[in-house]
């Protein structure tokens, strides 16, 4: 990607260097970047170099007052805040168009219903007269409240529903239990939460159509869109892609698990450079039958900063990918989605969403299945739920959780 990318990442460098305080700092020790090894020698930027004083990455000549500013909550709860212009808002949409144009030709351009932070619990956004967008509150969720939403996605007859996972497999449900038929819609987008196979199901079934993955955070989106087959394809026009090593900060090479780093190309109010995401992931390079040349981003569920805690030491909760390695045999499909909350040193609590009736065989295999994979938990439980425990700022469900200070 370096090779592709190169005159761009250069240009947002000496406009970063030259135009805001804190790159001015960052970059006084290096002399030149023309190479990725070089570019390697830029230090991380870190959320908490943003939590503390965002401005000293304002670009010089910054008019907050026309830009947009947008906070985002951290894995602390602390929010963040990032600065957005209106064409640099503007590209991003664009981007994403041309993403669902690939999905259909209806989509590029086409009104949307969204789930978003907001208090009310919806909110119409108009463009000369008309509305082109619908927001309904990621808040309060119950059969009221869907009614009211159902009534109006029927009223405005979007041509694209986004949300998280939770969410959209939560609304997804009450559609099929009241028996009710949507609207034509062409495409449901996931955004940022990991979508289960159960989920997705439910999901299409609903809404009679596909959904596609996009991976993105507040403050850098979109980094990656999933094509029709299936794939992760990262937005090269939009975001230059790294993974490291969580240990060493290295890089790592295709392939290898680790956390992402991001660079923004289109921001330059704000610039994000070598920019720790606190995901992990891996690029894949290979051919893709959607015939994009596109590297491919490969999302593993949990983040950096969350840790297992036993005795022998901390554990990356990507070892419970070996989990859900389980999840396609067949006493397993009666599951939507679940969480892990270790609550003790050695006690972990299992929160499962079912799609069918609770069930103790599969109860008892489930906890089987964390004890193989975590020796030192000594106690496991399991809780059938019907929702997961969300970040009450951001609504978004986290599969593992530790309660251990």
């Amino acid at each position: 990607m370096w090779n592709l990318l190169k005159e761009q990442l250069k240009l947002l460098i000496h406009h970063a260097k030259e135009n805001t305080s804190y790159y001015q700092k960052a970059f006084n020790s290096i002399s030149s970047i023309d190479s990725y090894d070089e570019f390697m020698k830029v230090p991380f930027l870190q959320k908490e170099n943003i939590r503390k004083d965002y401005t000293q990455l304002l670009s010089k000549g910054t008019n907050e007052e026309d830009c947009s500013l947008y906070y985002t909550s951290g894995t602390t709860g602390i929010p963040i805040c990032y600065v957005r212009s209106k064409t640099e808002l503007s590209e991003a949409s664009i981007i994403i168009s041309k993403n669902r144009r690939k999905w259909s030709e209806q989509a590029f351009g086409g009104t949307i219903v969204y789930f978003d932070r907001i208090k009310e619990p919806l909110k119409y956004h108009f463009h000369n007269g008309r509305a082109i967008s619908l927001a309904l509150s990621l808040y309060n969720h119950n059969q009221e409240r869907y009614s009211l939403y159902v009534k109006a996605i029927q009223e405005f007859k979007p041509v694209i529903i986004q949300g998280y996972a939770s969410s959209l497999f939560q609304f997804a449900q009450y559609i099929i239990e009241q028996n009710i038929k949507m609207p034509n819609v062409q495409l449901i987008e996931n955004r940022s939460e990991h979508l289960f196979d159960g989920q997705r199901n439910v999901i299409e079934d609903a809404f009679k159509c596909k959904i596609a993955n996009i991976y993105g955070l507040s403050e850098l989106f979109p980094i990656a869109y999933e094509c029709q087959f299936g794939e992760l394809h990262i937005c090269i026009e939009n975001a230059f892609v790294e993974v490291v090593s969580t240990e060493t900060g290295e890089k790592l090479r295709d392939g290898e698990i680790g956390e992402i780093i991001l660079t923004s190309l289109k921001c330059y109010t704000m610039p994000l450079i070598r920019y720790k995401s606190g995901d992990l992931g891996k690029i894949i390079k290979k051919s893709c039958m959607c015939g994009s040349d596109s590297p491919i981003l490969e999302l593993i569920k949990g983040r950096s900063n969350d840790v297992i805690k036993t005795t022998q030491g901390n554990l990356n909760p990507v070892i419970l990918r070996r989990i859900f390695d389980h999840f396609y045999r067949e006493q397993f499909l009666s599951i939507a989605q679940l969480q892990f909350v270790q609550t003790q040193l050695h006690e972990i609590m299992v929160n499962v969403i079912p799609l069918h009736e609770p069930n103790l065989q599969v109860e008892n295999e489930l906890k089987k299945l964390v004890r193989d994979c975590l020796p030192s938990i000594t106690s496991v439980s399991v809780q059938w739920v019907q929702k997961l425990d969300q970040n009450s700022i951001s609504g978004k469900v986290n599969t593992f959780i530790s309660l251990i200070s």
